[in-house]
């Protein structure tokens, strides 16, 4: 009864593109610092030793290194933890450079495309938060939308993808990010999964 009332696989009709990834609740600092400890030790280290040599908590360590590895700025064969070749290239670049990186990286996740999706449609590039915390919660139900919300839009911020103001509540696109985004290829994103 169950596998014929709640099935195993997506019904027919609805695309993969709508399952959002869940983003580990760590901050952008804590992935760069995860990629200069690496860098600082040849590139590898065994995530033990990772948890053990920084003292933090290993469930944190975790997280950050599944930040990295979604960005595929890391791989993570058996207990290891190495610089994959974009996070070779991002602690060797530039701030600039670093920000372009992340951006593109951040690009490839299906929440990130459904935000910019939604902002490129709205006549001044703008939205109140709550909008895009209800479309959170909707959308991955079993999370906690604040802290989804909050790592959206620290990373997104860290890669100038689009910005938030607390004080107007507003998630918003300048024309700068705006003017990055328009002129390319878009179709990867396809229809928006979120909003």
């Amino acid at each position: 009864i169950a596998g014929h009332e709640i099935p195993d696989v997506p019904a027919p009709g609805v695309p993969p593109a709508t399952l959002l990834e869940r983003l580990p609740y760590v901050s952008t600092s804590e992935v760069v610092g995860l990629l200069e400890y690496l860098d600082a030790r040849g590139g590898r280290e065994n995530i033990f030793r990772i948890a053990a040599e920084t003292g933090r908590e290993f469930g944190q360590v975790i997280a950050v290194v599944k930040a990295a590895e979604m960005l595929n700025l890391v791989e993570t064969p058996q207990q290891g933890v190495l610089l994959a070749p974009t996070g070779h290239r991002f602690v060797r670049a530039s701030l600039e450079e670093r920000k372009v990186l992340w951006r593109e990286r951040l690009l490839q996740l299906r929440l990130f495309q459904s935000v910019c999706d939604f902002l490129l449609r709205q006549p001044n590039h703008a939205v109140e938060a709550d909008l895009i915390m209800e479309k959170i919660i909707l959308a991955m139900p079993e999370e906690d939308y604040e802290k989804v919300f909050t790592t959206l839009v620290r990373w997104a911020r860290f890669g100038d993808l689009f910005s938030y103001d607390q004080v107007t509540g507003q998630v918003f696109m300048d024309p700068d990010q705006v003017a990055r985004l328009v002129p390319a290829d878009r179709e990867s994103a396809g229809g928006s999964a979120l909003l």
